[in-house]
């Protein structure tokens, strides 16, 4: 009984050391961004670069997305560690163009609520005791609507539609960021025979980054037309 107590004690401390080091990761990432944001914006010369070259930084945007999705597995740790601090760089190079729209003070005010709302969802998910696995389908079902949706005013250029697809990306982005708090737990525990942890680390890092971005840029939105 004692030994099986035991196990049960370093099992949850190897768990915790996990989910510590999963969102070590990511706040490594959205410093990155931040540090390139305010480099950028104070440098003339790269602005006027990166304004040239604008579509190749969507492309490797794309690229590096497609090869965490589906290569991860396949690369060595400090790759994967690499192609993550880059993605994490050029994810405001790309964004950087969109947020010439937005006051300054709005910008913070949204990253502001953005890093609250995530804070309190991963650590109230990650405590509670309530499964979400159920509501995974019915999320990615949503997101495919919204990506469609989003695509689709592309072409409409419907400000009331935007601001409504804001409100949905908000509701979709904070559950993603509660389920994905809680299967790092499962997966990790699932997967800590066959994964190097850091490189495990890495993909949900990855993941709640891109969580927490889409859920920024659709509250960024909704102060925006408040505005």
């Amino acid at each position: 009984m004692q030994n099986d107590s035991y196990s049960q004690v370093v099992q949850l401390e190897q768990v915790n050391t996990f989910v510590r080091k999963v969102y070590f990761w990511m706040t490594v990432a959205l410093a990155i961004t931040a540090w390139v944001a305010f480099y950028v914006t104070t440098n003339s010369i790269l602005v006027s670069i990166l304004l040239s070259n604008y579509m190749i930084l969507i492309f490797l945007q794309l690229w590096l997305v497609i090869l965490f999705s589906f290569l991860l597995n396949k690369i060595s740790t400090s790759l994967a560690i690499f192609l993550y601090v880059v993605y994490a760089a050029i994810t405001w190079l790309v964004f950087w163009v969109v947020l010439l729209a937005y006051s300054i003070s709005t910008v913070f005010l949204a990253f502001a609520i953005t890093a609250w709302l995530f804070l309190f969802m991963s650590i109230y998910w990650y405590f509670t005791k309530t499964d979400l696995t159920s509501f995974w389908n019915i999320l990615i079902m949503w997101l495919v609507w919204l990506v469609l949706a989003s695509l689709v005013n592309l072409f409409v250029h419907s400000d009331t539609f935007s601001y409504i697809l804001s409100y949905i990306g908000v509701l979709i982005f904070t559950w993603l960021a509660a389920y994905d708090t809680q299967k790092i737990k499962e997966i990790w525990q699932q997967s800590i025979e066959s994964w190097e942890w850091d490189k495990l680390a890495i993909m949900w890092a990855f993941s709640l980054y891109l969580d927490f971005i889409n859920l920024f840029l659709s509250i960024l939105n909704i102060l925006w037309s408040k505005d």
